[in-house]
C-alpha cells in the first residue's frame, strides 16, 4: 500500500473485507487536528462560499468537483431534486467528508431567532424528519449510518456574489447544523464509487413549496435523490501537477482546462514530449480510460516528465 503524506495509518484498501469503522472516522476522533462537528461546520461555510454557477451541490457530472477543494481534506455534495451521477480525479492523501442528508439554521435565514438555542433547536427540529439513510462504497454497503448523526458548533460563514441564497454579496451570519454524515479515510489509488441516498417523513406543504436552491439548501428537503460518484483517486503529487498540465481539446490547446471539462468532453489527451506531440483518446469517460492498463500512471509518469 502506498503511503501517503499523513500516514499508512490513514489508507485502507476499501475493496478487502473491512467494517464500516474500518473506512469511517469515528465520530468522537480528532480528524486532521479538527473535531467530527468542527468539520461539518467546515462544510458549510465551503458549500456557502462557492457561487451558484460553480457550486458542486448543483453540478450534475462533476465539473465543478475540485471547487475551493483543499487538503488534507475533500469535501462532496448531494443533488437537488433530481439524481446526479458526478466523475472527479481526487488525490490520495485526503479524508472525504459529506452529508447523506443535513439541514442548517441561520439568523439570516431565520430573523425571528434570536439566540444561539433557537438556532440549534431549528436545525434539530428539521433533521428530525430524515428516517431512511443509505451510503455505499465500492458497493460494499456503509452501516450504522444513524450512529453518525452531528450537530455543529456556531459557525459564521459569508456569501459570495451569485450565491446559492440568493441574497446580497457580502452576507455573513451565525449557523448551527444538524445532519448525517459520512466522513472517509484517504482513499486508496484507483477506482471507487460512492453513493448515498437519504428520505424524510416530512410530506406536508412545506415540501411542495420548497421549489428552488434558495429556499431548500439548508433543509433536507429536495435533497433525497440517489447521488453518485465515481472518483479516480490518484498519487498525490500528480493530482498537484495536474492543475498545470497542459491538454489539448479537439486540437485547440489549453493550460488549466478543469477535470470535468475533460469529462464533459469525452476526451483526454495524454502528452506526450514536450515537442507537443499528443496522443487523442476518445472514451466513454476519463475514468474509465485511465483506469484501464494503468493508463492514470502513465498520465502521472507524463506530467512528470513535463515537471522535470
Amino acid at each position: 500500500m502506498m503511503e501517503n503524506a499523513y500516514g499508512k495509518e490513514h489508507s485502507y484498501d476499501y475493496r478487502t473485507n473491512l467494517s464500516t469503522s474500518d473506512v469511517m472516522y469515528d465520530t468522537k476522533s480528532q480528524i486532521f487536528g479538527k473535531s467530527y462537528n468542527d468539520w461539518t461546520a467546515e462544510w458549510w461555510k465551503w458549500a456557502y462560499s462557492i457561487p451558484l454557477n460553480k457550486n458542486p451541490a448543483y453540478d450534475d457530472y462533476g465539473i465543478n468537483c475540485s471547487s475551493n477543494q483543499y487538503d488534507p481534506f475533500w469535501f462532496l455534495a448531494g443533488t437537488f431534486n433530481h439524481s446526479a451521477n458526478r466523475s472527479c480525479l481526487i488525490p490520495d492523501n485526503v479524508g472525504i467528508l459529506f452529508p447523506i442528508l443535513n439541514s442548517e439554521c441561520s439568523y439570516i435565514e431565520y430573523p425571528l431567532i434570536k439566540n444561539e438555542d433557537g438556532l440549534m433547536e431549528c436545525a434539530q427540529s428539521n433533521q428530525n424528519h430524515v428516517n431512511h439513510l443509505n451510503a455505499t462504497l465500492d458497493d460494499r454497503p456503509l452501516l450504522n449510518l444513524d450512529e453518525y448523526r452531528i450537530q455543529s458548533p456556531l459557525f459564521n460563514f459569508s456569501l459570495p456574489a451569485n450565491n446559492i441564497l440568493n441574497l446580497t454579496k457580502g452576507e455573513i451570519s451565525a449557523a448551527i447544523s444538524d445532519g448525517n454524515w459520512v466522513f472517509l479515510k484517504p482513499l486508496t489509488e484507483g477506482k471507487h464509487t460512492i453513493i448515498f441516498e437519504g428520505g424524510f417523513s416530512n410530506t406536508s406543504k412545506e415540501r411542495n413549496d420548497v421549489t428552488n436552491e434558495s429556499m431548500s439548501f439548508g433543509l433536507p428537503i429536495g435533497w433525497d435523490h440517489e447521488t453518485r460518484y465515481d472518483l479516480l483517486v490518484i498519487p498525490s503529487h500528480s493530482y498537484i501537477n495536474i492543475k498545470n498540465f497542459t491538454y489539448s481539446s479537439e486540437g485547440l490547446i489549453s493550460t488549466n482546462i478543469s477535470i470535468g471539462e475533460i469529462l464533459k468532453q469525452n476526451l483526454i489527451q495524454l502528452q506526450k514530449n514536450l515537442t507537443n506531440n499528443y496522443q487523442s483518446t476518445k472514451c466513454d469517460t476519463i475514468l474509465d480510460y485511465l483506469t484501464k492498463s494503468d493508463g492514470w500512471k502513465a498520465l502521472g509518469d507524463s506530467i512528470d516528465e513535463t515537471q522535470s
